[in-house]
């Protein structure tokens, strides 16, 4: 009897110390936060607006492990953009910078899913300080040109010792990015499109990133073209003229602009990089044109469109000859420009006399009398022409 009384006492004992086990007190335990001191604000790690936070509150006692425990705010606030769900992990990303206090209920499962457990809870103080982001500025950079030195500068603010990287894909060749100072510089030497990701961090335990775009074309050139440029041809009055400007690399659409000096009235410079018209005045018109592609790069012209006076004839008649005499009569022209070609294109002249092209002359010794019709033309180093019939009369 007493050997069985003393086996009772010691499976008492036992069931005794498993109840005392599982009944230890429900407690906040040291995890991602800590306590500042006996009985004093929990500490969780600091957030930074925009950037992913977590943080796991831990329990221990009451009848967890073996039963999840249940975790909600009394009272105070989290930080804007985090939350605390109901396994104790507060999460999200904050929005506002702060120093945050709250209150948080640690509770065994409530009801219970075990007969043997009887919940309890514990409640503490807890603190979350979030600081400002960087911000990683400017949200795009320039287009960059082969053969051109390059230099874009970024920036993450608040300020402080950083350090830069490219995080996805690659600059252009020829360029680096600076490590501790987010300055993009070189000399670009391959046409392309490069995107990359180009991310900064801090001492603080801040990042950001952003992605850019940098699109490196071949240097931006105009070039003349057609018949009427750079003093090797020009106009007059009257006459139109048509020039193409053609511009070369860069990318995009071209605009066209006038930036110095000015073109003669009657002739403008058209979307496409045409000079025409007819100029209603006679002179010399220095002027630059400048062509822009859709990344800002330009490229200039500069030249001096020379538009003389409209060629004609400032000889009217033709005095007259007479048999046996020597004659020489000179043609003389208005306007144009120097040399000019002289020919006869229709008629017949006096037996005796004949006309020196390059002179524009008729010369020589007439040997009958009658009235002589011919028609000269004259074509200017432009090209121009003018004509006009003239009288010789040839007198006994």
């Amino acid at each position: 009897m007493k050997k069985k009384f003393a086996l009772i006492f010691a499976l008492a004992l036992v069931a005794a110390g498993v109840f005392v086990s599982t009944a230890a007190a429900l407690r906040f335990e040291t995890g991602d936060c800590y306590e500042s001191g006996p009985g004093g604000t929990w500490i969780c790690p600091g957030g930074v607006t925009g950037q992913p936070y977590a943080a796991q509150l831990t329990g221990a006692g009451g009848c967890g492990p073996a039963l999840p425990y249940q975790y909600r705010v009394l009272s105070g606030a989290l930080p804007p953009g985090l939350s605390l769900a109901s396994n104790g992990l507060i999460s999200g990303s904050p929005t506002t910078t702060g120093t945050y206090e709250f209150y948080v209920e640690l509770s065994d499962e409530d009801p219970p899913s075990q007969s043997w457990c009887r919940p309890s809870k514990s409640e503490r103080q807890f603190s979350i300080t979030v600081i400002a982001g960087l911000d990683l500025e400017p949200s795009s950079v320039p287009p960059g040109t082969v053969g051109v030195s390059y230099s874009a500068t970024l920036s993450a603010t608040p300020a402080g010792i950083q350090s830069w990287t490219i995080a996805e894909g690659s600059l252009p060749p020829g360029l680096i990015l600076g490590a501790s100072n987010g300055v993009i510089t070189g000399m670009p030497n391959t046409v392309g499109s490069y995107k990359f990701k180009i991310q900064v961090s801090d001492t603080e335990k801040r990042s950001v990133a952003r992605e850019y775009t940098i699109n490196v074309s071949q240097p931006l050139t105009v070039t003349p073209l057609g018949i009427h440029w750079e003093g090797l041809h020009g106009s007059e009055v009257g006459v139109a003229i048509s020039t193409k400007l053609v511009a070369t690399g860069g990318t995009g659409t071209f605009i066209w602009s006038v930036t110095g000096g000015s073109l003669p009235a009657g002739v403008a410079l058209g979307a496409d990089g045409t000079i025409a018209g007819k100029p209603k005045l006679a002179g010399k018109f220095p002027f630059t044109v400048q062509v822009a592609d859709s990344e800002g790069r330009t490229a200039t012209v500069s030249t001096t469109l020379t538009v003389a006076a409209k060629l004609s004839f400032k000889t009217v008649t033709l005095r007259a000859a007479k048999v046996g005499r020597v004659y020489n009569a000179k043609l003389v022209t208005l306007g144009g420009v120097t040399p000019l070609k002289w020919t006869i294109l229709r008629g017949t002249l006096p037996r005796g006399i004949h006309f020196a092209k390059k002179l524009g002359m008729f010369t020589g010794t007439p040997k009958r009398e009658g009235t002589y019709r011919v028609t000269v033309q004259a074509v200017d180093g432009y090209g121009i022409k003018t004509q006009k019939t003239f009288v010789l009369v040839v007198k006994a």
